[in-house]
């Protein structure tokens, strides 16, 4: 800009015995200009500040890697199922049979345990045999969690249909979303028939937290041979309604105890 642009420009002088007024643009502003040693120790305090920061963020942990999650280790999974639901689901079951826990190269620890009850009663004409099994598996953080169980919701949208052959058939329905189980949960029902007969079961898929858990139940009521052995021909699989909640309340069960363990 010329010298007719510059806001504040100064007026022609006029010749009196006071003393002349400063300039406009020197009065401008509050208070006096700074002198260039000022200036210069403000630069080099700006910088000194600046540098600071930088190394301070440098040095800054990373607050937004993966949240490590509740669970380092896993809880007793046989004693995670109390009486009442085993009397209910499981009643003719005997001691239940762990899985041994296993720490895998990725910090994965996974366990699991297993409820079956007797296929044969002396005398029975006919035999309701049922069986639920649990497996759980603790991630080093929730990301990790949170994939897995992704992964296990895609693979049940895909396998949901009908895939027959030369062994029989297997149907899977679609999978549906369990409300109140852990921090998100699903259940995919499934029958299969082959040549020994008809079975059924339901799986409850759960993430808690940085742990995943899968409970299955199953179970058929069948006819019996001569010894009270049942005739896997005749089988009868239990009402669907009947697995849901029995997987489901399992599902809870362990979830409890995980919460509990801590």
């Amino acid at each position: 800009m010329d010298g007719s642009e510059r806001p504040g420009a100064e007026p022609d002088p006029v010749e009196t015995d006071a003393t002349p007024e400063e300039p406009t643009e020197k009065r401008a502003g509050a208070g006096r200009r700074p002198s260039t040693r000022i200036l210069a120790l403000g630069v080099a305090a700006a910088v000194l500040l600046a540098g600071g920061a930088v190394a301070w963020a440098a040095t800054k942990p990373d607050e937004k890697g993966p949240a490590k999650g509740r669970f380092s280790a896993l809880p007793d999974l046989c004693a995670a199922v109390p009486g009442s639901t085993l009397r209910q689901y499981l009643p003719r079951a005997g001691t239940p049979v762990p899985d041994r826990p296993e720490t895998n190269s990725s910090g994965e620890r996974s366990g699991g345990c297993e409820w079956t009850e007797p296929t044969y009663e002396v005398g029975a004409k006919r035999l309701t045999a049922r069986s639920a099994q649990v497996s759980a598996r603790i991630f080093p953080n929730v990301t990790a969690a949170e994939e897995d169980y992704d992964h296990s919701w895609r693979s049940a949208k895909t396998t949901a249909g009908t895939a027959s052959s030369s062994l029989g058939d297997i149907h899977a329905e679609a999978p549906s979303i369990v409300g109140g189980v852990g921090d998100e949960a699903f259940a995919q029902p499934q029958q299969v028939a082959d040549k020994f007969g008809r079975s059924a079961n339901v799986t409850t898929t759960v993430r808690l937290s940085n742990a995943v858990l899968v409970v299955t139940y199953e179970g058929a009521t069948y006819g019996t041979d001569e010894n009270g052995a049942i005739d896997l021909s005749r089988a009868t699989p239990l009402d669907e309604s009947v697995s849901r909640a029995a997987a489901q309340t399992i599902a809870q069960n362990v979830v409890t105890a995980f919460v509990l363990h801590g």
